[in-house]
This record gives structure tokens, C-alpha cells and sequence, in this order.
């Protein structure tokens, strides 16, 4: 008797035939496009002078995050279990 299967994964070709970025579906971005963002020349060396080399996290940020780690933590533990 054969055996049936299910594809959870579109083949590589079906993938192909889907993907959003094939060229002809992009458009091109111009200068009034809300996907462009224009910035003078020492803007973009700041912008991109922070990319590379980011500030340490401020204490505000880590409490931030303490609060929302606490926050899942507490909202795991009285969520009933499904096992």
C-alpha cells in the first residue's frame, strides 16, 4: 500500500514562482516615497557612525526590559500548562 505525505514546504521551484521580491513586483523608491528617508551628509555619517559602534544600554533601557522580562515571566507562570 503507498504511502501519502503531506509538503509542509513549497518546493523550490513552487517558492520561486511566490516570492514577493521578484523584480518585476518591486517598485523602485523615489525621493518622495515614504520607504526614502534623505539625510545631509553629516546626519548620514552620524546615523551610520551609531550602527556601527551603538551606546551602551542606559538604565532607564535595562529597567525597561527587567520590567518586561518580569512581566512574561509572571504571565507564563499563570498561564495553565498543556502537557
Amino acid at each position: 500500500m503507498g504511502h501519502r505525505t503531506t509538503r509542509l514546504r513549497p518546493s523550490a521551484d513552487e517558492f520561486q514562482r511566490m516570492r514577493p521580491w521578484r523584480s518585476e513586483e518591486m517598485k523602485v523608491a523615489n525621493s518622495n516615497s515614504p520607504d526614502v528617508t534623505n539625510l545631509k551628509p553629516s546626519d548620514h555619517q552620524a546615523f551610520f557612525e551609531v550602527l556601527d559602534s551603538p551606546p551602551s544600554p542606559t538604565e532607564a533601557l535595562r529597567a525597561a526590559f527587567r520590567r518586561r522580562k518580569e512581566a512574561l515571566v509572571d504571565a507564563c507562570a499563570d498561564s495553565p500548562s498543556t502537557n
